[in-house]
């Protein structure tokens, strides 16, 4: 029956036959068919309207040859300097392709996690490794895309721990949180990054055994190789706290802070503070007096608050 002639059937029957036809339409249909065609919103004249279909995905394949042409040209200058290969038109829509690339790369993450990391990986540190040479026409390529460096330093994470959590892994994942050209004016919290995305005790402790490992790679440029172990300490350091292992974290920064005596006192106290380990801040600084360190005044006064506060709740 066509609904013209359905129409035409019911048009002369009363409420009652019309509740009774509904019922009993209502009762022959099958579950399946109620739930696909919203059968219960319909009754109550809550008529769904047209499902939007989900876009298509790119194939990874198609994306990680693009994503590597890219990255060929970036590291070229080609969305820089004048060259034949990107047109003059063209060079300013780098950042609408990494952001579409990073966003294309994402869904692929459960089912590709080892190419999608990698991937990940490479565009994350060229954008680290733009913002201190000139790839493109901006002064922070994160910004420019539209994606804060410490959400794609964890889509990175993400991505690579879908892998498993294995040794050759996290070297990976401490090795971008680390990059030496990633830790910029805008870069602050990179460190508390990897802590928020190692989620259990056993990932933090197999990081720290990564980051004393990673702490030995040698840099041929002393400038470089004084930031890497500088983010490294700060890396460390994050991760025994996140523990409560506050000594312990004091010790490795000391041992891989790269500077000496007062600098290196101020930043530890500096840190120690953030995460009010006040017992360890005061340890730190009488140890550094014992040691015949002289302290800033600020950390002088900071150091007599915080006795007096100890002392009055008997720590």
């Amino acid at each position: 029956m066509k609904v013209g002639e359905l129409r035409d059937t019911i048009a002369t029957y009363d409420q009652a036959q019309l509740q009774l036809l509904v019922v009993e339409m209502y009762k022959a249909l099958p579950k399946k068919i109620k739930e696909e065609k919203e059968i219960d919103s319909i009754v109550k004249l809550q008529f769904p309207g047209p499902k939007k279909r989900e876009p298509a995905r790119r194939d990874l394949e198609e994306i990680e040859d693009e994503t590597l042409e890219f990255l060929d040209d970036a590291y070229n200058q080609y969305y820089f300097a004048p060259n034949n290969v990107i047109h003059k038109k063209n060079r300013p829509k780098w950042r609408f392709i990494v952001k579409r690339l990073y966003k294309e790369l994402l869904p692929w993450t459960d089912e590709e996690p080892k190419r999608v990391g990698e991937l990940l990986d490479k565009l994350y540190r060229m954008l680290c490794y733009a913002t201190s040479y000139l790839l493109f026409n901006s002064n922070d390529p994160f910004a420019s895309v539209g994606v804060e460096q410490s959400m794609f330093l964890s889509s990175v994470i993400a991505a690579k721990l879908k892998q498993g959590a294995d040794k050759e892994t996290m070297a990976e994942i401490i090795s971008a949180a680390a990059e030496v050209y990633g830790w910029g004016t805008n870069s602050s919290g990179l460190d508390r990054v990897v802590v928020e995305m190692l989620k259990t005790p056993p990932l933090k402790e197999l990081a720290i055994e990564q980051v004393q490992v990673l702490y030995k790679k040698s840099y041929k440029n002393k400038e470089s190789q004084d930031v890497w172990r500088e983010n490294l300490a700060f890396i460390g350091f994050a991760l025994y706290a996140s523990l409560y292992e506050y000594e312990q974290a004091a010790k490795w920064f000391k041992q891989s802070y790269p500077a000496r005596n007062e600098p290196k006192l101020y930043v530890l106290l500096r840190v120690l503070e953030m995460y009010d380990a006040k017992e360890t801040w005061v340890a730190e600084y009488e140890e550094a007096i014992a040691k015949n360190v002289s302290p800033r005044s600020a950390l002088q006064i900071k150091y007599q608050i915080l006795k007096h506060e100890l002392s009055s709740t008997g720590t």
